[in-house]
């Protein structure tokens, strides 16, 4: 696969210098059958050479070129990929998606005028699946900084598969987006049932203003009888206030097994003496882990 794009790497995409990227792309679209990879040959070669024309027609065609197969990682490329970029999760991609990933990374940006200007034009004409793509790939594209209102965008879009595309499994919102559009990321997760835990850096973006909101929701959800995802509490632990503790106090009074057991570690985040004298009245099992790992053991127990 020809490189189409030579970086140093000083350039990064959240985190991961780009010349790293390509080489995962270009390892994984080398098992291609031989027609699909000549013929992404041939088109790489003219986007790098900045050929729009030639960038715009392979993206469309793409999914007609190359299977559309999910793409398949063993257990040590999924670590690999993980070292590279924490967050990223492309098993979830179609070989298709990788494709149009790498003919973006292949597009000239050395001008951040000129290659944001194409991106703009590629969203503006981009149909449903390649505008999932497109937001997928945000977290590995150069000049990520400047994408943030076009993220912002796609947490906006009603459509659920457009949201989930920048919202799940991708690092770019944690890097990048401002807290008023990753509060509004985490709710309409909440909103639309898409699962918490694939929010990439949820714990690292808490604040204050989430927690907030993230209570307020609760008690809509109460008022309408109706349940409570236990992960929101996870939002709420670090900063909890005093009506936040109230709150779960109450969750430790008479929800679920596993709102109660959601509740015990918020409090256990939040680490105040107001917190620990709650948890000390409705202490966590004795086996239950330390930190992000409890967490994820509830998860996997809802799942």
């Amino acid at each position: 696969m020809p490189r189409g794009l030579e970086v140093g790497p000083q350039v990064r995409c959240c985190g991961m210098a780009v010349h790293r990227a390509l080489e995962l792309l270009d390892g994984w679209l080398g098992h291609l059958p031989p027609t699909g990879r000549d013929w992404l040959s041939a088109a790489l070669a003219s986007v790098a050479a900045g050929d729009e024309r030639a960038l715009f027609i392979a993206f469309s065609l793409a999914p007609r070129k190359l299977p559309r197969s999910d793409l398949q990682l063993s257990a040590d490329e999924r670590r690999t990929v993980t070292e590279a970029l924490p967050g990223w999760r492309p098993w979830r991609w179609s070989l298709d998606q990788v494709a149009r990933t790498r003919l973006l990374l292949a597009w000239p940006h050395a001008d951040p005028n000129r290659y944001l200007s194409t991106l703009d034009r590629l969203f503006a004409a981009a149909g449903l699946q390649e505008l999932v793509a497109l937001y997928q790939a945000l977290a590995l594209l150069p000049h990520g900084p400047l994408l943030a209102k076009r993220a912002a965008e796609g947490v906006r879009s009603s459509m659920t598969v457009i949201f989930e595309s920048v919202a799940l499994d991708n690092p770019y919102p944690h890097a990048h987006l401002d807290e008023g559009a990753w509060n509004q990321l985490v709710l309409k997760c909440l909103f639309n049932g898409s699962d918490l835990q694939r929010v990439v850096g949820f714990d690292g973006r808490a604040n204050p203003a989430l927690m907030r909101q993230l209570c307020g929701y609760a008690h809509e959800r109460w008022a309408a009888h109706r349940a409570v995802d236990p992960l929101l509490w996870r939002g709420v632990g670090r900063f909890a206030d005093a009506q936040a503790l109230h709150d779960l106090e109450r969750v430790l009074g008479s929800g679920s097994p596993r709102e109660r057991q959601a509740a015990g570690l918020a409090l256990r985040d939040c680490g105040s003496a107001a917190a620990r004298a709650v948890l000390a009245a409705h202490p966590l099992p004795s086996a239950a882990a330390p930190g992000a790992a409890a967490w994820e053991q509830l998860t996997q127990a809802i799942s």
